[in-house]
């Protein structure tokens, strides 16, 4: 027996009409008249008489009926009175994250998130990788927000897939690579470079060393700069900044160049085992929000 059953048996015996109770429920006639078969299949007993021209209850349905709409007010009712709780409940959520990354990762997600859940307070925490097991066992955090290739050695953890990124090359629109439809890791020599706040991760790591490796002349820097202090310098012209491309932000006057496809890596976010509706919800939400991107 089934809530929609349920629904469907009430609209029938309200209205007197399968015609009437389908338009009411947004389900065709056949769909209606189907539950209700196999309510009365379930029940053992049948809820109407039908005819060519009208719809009656039976002896068993009109008893059935003041049960049914008792029980679905009573249903409705606590649905409501859940959703409002859960609605006007505040809730915190402790994210993980690497250290001086706080104004750097996800400022777009989490304030979309702030809006759209605003009785959800997101709290950045800096934790480094060989705490996290610690933090999620204490309590410190509910989730670690990490690449898929951060060095977490405890098998327990869960690791939650958020989305592919890759990296791109913001910079001035007058700079003169900002034509290029690629860059490699070849391209950057005599460039000053802005790297991420986090080169130990390593996809950051491998990104940086190459370049390093391939353009001997490039000046890389900018580990401990904040945002604005990173835009100031884009806007002067003599600064590029590598960038995961979920975090380069839209602005007048700079572009952005996609990196070659080799430095995409995944990522997401480490939990414990069954972390809680909250920590799922927000992990569902961020991958919505960067799939519909």
């Amino acid at each position: 027996m089934t809530i929609q059953q349920l629904e469907c048996f009430y609209a029938v015996a309200r209205h007197s009409s399968f015609v009437v109770a389908s338009t009411e429920l947004f389900l065709t006639q056949s769909a209606v008249s189907k539950q209700i078969s196999h309510l009365e299949k379930e029940l053992g007993f049948g809820l109407f008489y039908r005819t060519t021209r009208s719809v009656s209850l039976t002896e068993e349905g009109k008893i059935f009926y003041a049960g049914t709409e008792q029980m679905l007010n009573t249903f409705h009712s606590s649905v409501a009175q859940c959703r409002h709780l859960h609605e006007h409940t505040e809730y915190t959520l402790r994210l993980g994250i690497p250290e001086n990354t706080e104004d750097f990762f996800f400022p777009h997600l989490f304030s979309q998130y702030h809006l759209d859940r605003p009785n959800v307070r997101l709290i950045p925490v800096k934790c480094q990788v060989q705490e996290v097991q610690s933090a999620l066992r204490s309590g410190k955090i509910d989730m670690r927000l990490a690449a898929s290739d951060m060095a977490v050695q405890e098998s327990e953890l869960e690791y939650h897939h958020l989305f592919m990124a890759s990296y791109c090359c913001q910079m001035h629109n007058e700079h003169p690579l900002a034509g290029a439809s690629v860059l490699r890791a070849s391209e950057f020599n005599f460039c000053r470079l802005l790297v991420p706040p986090m080169p130990a991760a390593p996809h950051t790591r491998g990104i940086v060393e190459d370049i390093r490796a391939k353009s001997p002349n490039a000046t890389l820097s900018g580990e401990d700069v904040s945002i604005d202090e990173r835009l100031m310098l884009l806007y002067s012209g003599e600064y590029l900044a590598l960038t995961p491309q979920y975090n380069c932000a839209v602005k007048d006057g700079l572009t952005a160049v996609q990196m070659d496809e080799k430095y995409n890596f995944s990522f997401g976010a480490f939990t414990l085992p069954h972390p809680g509706e909250q920590v799922y919800s927000f992990l569902q939400y961020a991958q919505d929000y960067y799939r519909d991107l």
